[in-house]
């Protein structure tokens, strides 16, 4: 039809100029093309195509003709479309439906006609429940304008996928042609509909309809375009829209129809960009699983749960009901009250051994009494054991909230309700319920026998704050209820948040024994832990016994460069002969890679890199992440450091 009426309007163009001969030749050229129109290779019918010639199932050769080249035949037996097949539905004077039963149907193409007659024809394409239709080009129906009185229904109650569908309605005098989808009608919330772009077209004021009761899915940079005056999207209840571009895709309203809203549940997922341009009324959930979200400027008011899997977002003016991001490990839920100018942040701050190194901050208005529920990983305690008499509590700006609720099952997640966060906002914080800071951070405890046979003991803290002193006791046997106190008068600590290492000589033992040491904390409240035992035999004198020179003796120096691109150096050192590893881990305490996994190493200094890969060699997304080096004598350090893609 397109090169008819090209033909038609170059001689129109020649008319005009009155050129005799030239109109002549045009004339035999256009008689020429009429037997190639009547035998359909130049209305685009080629080798394999099909359309329908009755109702029924996909799977079914007798709904089908099939093009053989130069005309229509009757399919055979097992003769369906196939991925490189233009597929038409429907017939110009009476209605047919296809119904899709099969769960790998496929389509190179879909047109959905329209009839010549005045009578009501429909052209209906159904992809039935646990069924599935792949297309790889475009479901389209066949003109701009219509030759009489036509619906256009798809309707999926399965999954189908499709690289577009452009529909378009219209109405020309008593001729009108409606456009429906229909996804998951009828309970079939499970249905999925994924496509690139969805474009529907209203001409002359006649309806185009998006029913979405189940779920679409759009992976294209522009995947809506609703063009005209009379294109209705209605979202109704379960329903979920899933943006899951690589590329940038803008967040714009789907729901088009007075009192249905924005979206349902909207899911953002994809590697791309995504950026609200318009303010969003959420019916339920929005969820985050990867890529970075602009909320922009925009007013975005989530009626359910924001719940944050992966990735980033920023910006926006967001009232949201409860909130839950699993990356920052942290949960809002409780009343159904709004918190209006809400925002969450997460500081890996070095606050130990005050806090845990994690800090929350929220800000937001609201009404009664939200229950926040705080976690974390070993990563941010330094391993800490939390038990009953040791139970963690959460601190609001710094003041402790005695009504936090902890069991010992969880031993890294405490739970308390709270009022409003306010517009300046609230730092929430974790540390010991009695408010006194976390114990010293040991990395070293040993024994030896000196050349002078005497027992030589030595230990290094990493840190310590709000400590009396030190205290050795020993024994013959593995019960420290056995042991007596070695030295005589407390071993003053420093007090110091830098590494200290320390040292003290027993001088009454016996050749020939055993012996097991303990190294007592005590606080400045005199309250006390036990390190230890360590063992020794005191058999013969260690002549490469020696105190260390400086400090510290085994340690996980700073990596280098940090933040880091491309790839980091992680230097570390070991005093005496042990088994080391070395992994990486993400601000939820999950495991990104082992780069040194149980291996014994001699006293020395090392080097490991590490280029940005988790442990299948795959890439990791930008973000901080946390290096700890633990040897089998005990010793554990950790260190931040912030990858950046």
């Amino acid at each position: 039809m397109a090169i008819l009426k090209a033909l038609i309007d170059e001689l129109m163009t020649i008319f005009q100029h009155y050129d005799k001969y030239r109109v002549m030749l045009k004339l035999a050229s256009l008689l020429a093309v009429f037997p190639l129109l009547h035998s359909g290779i130049l209305c685009g019918n080629t080798l394999g195509d099909f359309r329908s010639r009755a109702s029924g199932n996909w799977s079914d050769h007798s709904v089908w003709q099939y093009y053989n080249g130069s005309g229509w035949e009757n399919a055979t037996p097992g003769q369906v479309p196939g991925f490189d097949s233009r597929v038409t539905i429907g017939a110009r004077t009476v209605s047919h439906t296809i119904s899709v039963d099969i769960a790998d149907a496929v389509a190179g193409e879909i047109i959905m006609t329209s009839p010549s007659s005045t009578s009501l024809i429909e052209s209906n394409l159904t992809v039935t429940h646990s069924c599935s239709l792949f297309v790889l080009g475009s479901i389209t129906n066949d003109e701009a304008l219509p030759r009489g009185v036509n619906r256009v229904r798809i309707n999926v109650r399965g999954f189908l996928e499709a690289n577009e569908i452009s529909l378009q309605a219209s109405r020309s005098g008593t001729y009108t042609r409606t456009v429906s989808i229909y996804i998951g009608h009828n309970g079939n919330n499970d249905a999925l509909l994924k496509l690139e772009r969805l474009e529907l077209n209203s001409i002359n004021e006649q309806d185009t309809y998006f029913y979405l009761y189940g779920r679409v899915m759009f992976t294209g940079d522009t995947y809506l375009s609703a063009t005209g005056p009379s294109t209705w999207h209605l979202i109704y209840p379960l329903s979920e829209v899933i943006l899951a571009g690589d590329g940038y895709q803008e967040i714009k309203s789907i729901g088009k129809y007075p009192g249905f809203t924005s979206f349902y549940n909207l899911t953002l997922a994809g590697s791309g960009y995504k950026r609200a341009v318009e303010s969003l009324f959420i019916g339920n959930n929005l969820a985050i699983f990867s890529g970075e979200t602009d909320f922009d400027s925009q007013g975005v008011t989530v009626a359910g749960s924001f719940e944050v899997h992966e990735g980033l977002y920023s910006g926006g003016n967001l009232s949201v009901a409860t909130y839950e991001n699993r990356a920052d490990m942290i949960r809002i839920d409780g009343s159904s009250e709004l918190i209006s100018g809400f925002s969450a942040t997460v500081n890996f701050e070095t606050l130990y051994p005050q806090r845990i190194n994690r800090q929350w901050n929220l800000s937001g208005v609201y009404s009664g009494l939200k229950v926040i529920h705080l976690s974390w990983s070993e990563v941010d305690d330094g391993s800490y054991s939390w038990t009953n008499h040791n139970c963690p509590a959460v601190f609001r700006n710094g003041q402790l909230q005695a009504d936090g609720l902890w069991n010992d099952v969880e031993p890294r997640k405490i739970s308390l309700e709270t009022e409003s966060f306010g517009v300046g906002g609230v730092e929430w914080t974790v540390g010991l319920f009695t408010g006194e800071t976390l114990p010293v951070e040991l990395s070293h405890f040993s024994a030896a026998v000196t050349s002078s046979n005497l027992v030589e003991l030595r230990w290094t803290a990493e840190s310590e704050t709000g400590m009396l002193g030190y205290n050795l006791f020993r024994s013959n046997n593995f019960q420290i209820a056995d042991a007596e106190k070695v030295n005589f008068t407390i071993i003053p600590a420093h007090n110091s948040s830098s590494v200290r290492t320390y040292s003290y000589t027993d001088d009454s033992i016996v050749l020939g024994n055993d012996y097991y040491y303990w190294l007592q904390i005590v606080d400045l409240d005199l309250t006390y832990e036990f390190y230890g035992p360590v063992h020794i035999e005191a058999s013969e004198a260690d002549e490469d016994f020696s105190l260390p020179i400086q400090d510290p003796i085994t340690a996980l120096e700073s990596p280098f460069p940090n933040p880091f691109n491309a790839k980091i150096t992680i230097p570390y050192h070991l005093c005496s002969p042990g088994v080391v590893t070395l992994a990486l881990y993400n601000s939820k305490g999950q495991l990104i890679n082992l780069l040194v996994d149980s291996v014994f190493h001699s006293p020395g200094t090392y080097y490991q890199y590490w280029d940005g890969s988790n442990i299948t060699r795959g890439s990791v997304q930008s973000g901080i992440c946390f290096l700890q080096l633990k040897t089998d004598s005990g010793f554990i350090s950790t260190r931040r450091i912030l990858l950046l893609q």
